[in-house]
């Protein structure tokens, strides 16, 4: 395996040779200026290029725009390396095509590790191949669709079908790539970060989650677009005109967020539920072996206190209890029925139906994390 080359590029000499002698395992060339970097990848392709900002002539923007634009290291991955560390200086490197963002106050040992991390990893050219191969087939398919409008449609119902944050991101996003839309969503109370692409780089995370003081829609660079609603921010790629389509789907999103949530509320009271039935049946079970009568069976099982009775409670008790015979079991075999009732039909209403299920394509895992309610999912 041929060793990785790394590209400096910084106009101070001082810096060039600190990055040298980090990455000195790797083939590191250095480039004194913008100028320098453009006519050095002309004949030689980097795996990834740590890229000063503040530069005489081009700025490391322009450089990183350039680089952007060459067919040949247009996935090249870029490392913005300055002191300028202001979220307007991240916003922009992320808008031009920036993979990472360090700090050169950063210590030695955390910028090796980010970038071993980026030169041992393929994720970021599996992801740019993916997008390419969506974006084709998303053009096939927008053909097919009648309007966005019916798009927002079928998202709306879907949302009522997801019971967990991975299938409302999955639905979203499929319904984004018919919009030839790509996006990152950040669901503020999970704490939770999903791409369309299926990973998202460090600098997206960072700019969601600075997103929670932005305004509702904040617009940005060429076609970015930040929609920061109450639980969740959503950041578009390449927003276009869609901005109207997306605020009604961030719209569908909260009610998906709110049903969901409804959902595992209901599916943990029904375990509890079954739970608790189920111990119960088993005490009482082992009760009615030895009791002779319900009233007995009642007392030896605990859910009743001997001690609070006189004669005449229990003769008022025996009055009440008259009606159920001698088989506590039984007793309780309506409410258990019922639990079985209320399981099948939350099993029902999270199957969607046929004209929706192409949305649900990934397969999904549970939101409540519990072995008892697998056969839940559809």
């Amino acid at each position: 395996m041929s060793t990785q080359q790394v590209l400096v590029v910084d106009d101070d000499q001082t810096y060039r040779s600190i990055l040298s002698d980090i990455f000195n395992e790797y083939q590191v060339t250095t480039a004194n200026g913008g100028s320098e970097a453009i006519e050095t990848i002309q004949h030689m392709s980097p795996d990834v290029i740590i890229l000063d900002i503040m530069m005489p002539g081009m700025d490391g923007y322009e450089v990183c725009k350039a680089i952007r634009t060459n067919k040949r290291t247009a996935s090249t991955p870029i490392v913005f390396y300055s002191s300028m560390d202001s979220l307007h200086g991240r916003l922009k490197a992320y808008d031009l095509g920036g993979n990472d963002f360090i700090n050169k106050n950063s210590p030695s040992d955390e910028v090796r590790a980010k970038i071993k991390r980026m030169l041992s990893s393929e994720q970021e050219h599996i992801a740019i191949r993916q997008e390419l191969a969506m974006g084709n087939q998303l053009l096939a398919n927008m053909q097919k669709e009648t309007s966005a409008l019916h798009l927002l449609s079928q998202f709306s119902q879907a949302c009522q079908f997801c019971f967990d944050y991975e299938t409302l991101a999955t639905v979203l996003f499929n319904c984004l790539f018919k919009l030839n839309l790509r996006g990152v969503i950040y669901f503020k109370n999970e704490d939770l970060v999903i791409s369309s692409n299926g990973s998202h780089t460090k600098l997206e995370e960072e700019i969601l989650h600075e997103s929670t003081s932005f305004a509702r829609i904040h617009s940005f660079g060429e076609n970015r677009v930040i929609l920061n609603w109450e639980n969740c921010s959503l950041l578009v790629k390449d927003a276009g005109d869609s901005l109207d389509f997306l605020a009604h789907f961030m719209g569908a999103v909260q009610t998906g967020i709110r049903t969901l949530e409804i959902h595992s509320s209901m599916l943990e009271k029904v375990l509890s539920l079954e739970t608790k039935y189920r111990d119960l049946k088993n005490r009482l079970s082992d009760q009615a072996t030895e009791s002779k009568n319900l009233k007995e069976q009642l007392f030896d099982s605990g859910l009743i206190s001997r001690f609070d009775f006189d004669i005449q409670d229990e003769q008022d008790l025996d009055k009440i209890l008259e009606p159920y015979g001698n088989d506590l079991v039984s007793a309780f075999g309506d409410a258990d029925d019922s639990i079985k009732e209320v399981r099948n039909l939350l099993k029902r209403i999270h199957v969607p139906p046929q004209e929706l299920k192409w949305l649900f394509h990934k397969k999904r895992q549970t939101y409540i994390k519990s072995d008892d309610c697998d056969d839940l999912l559809f």
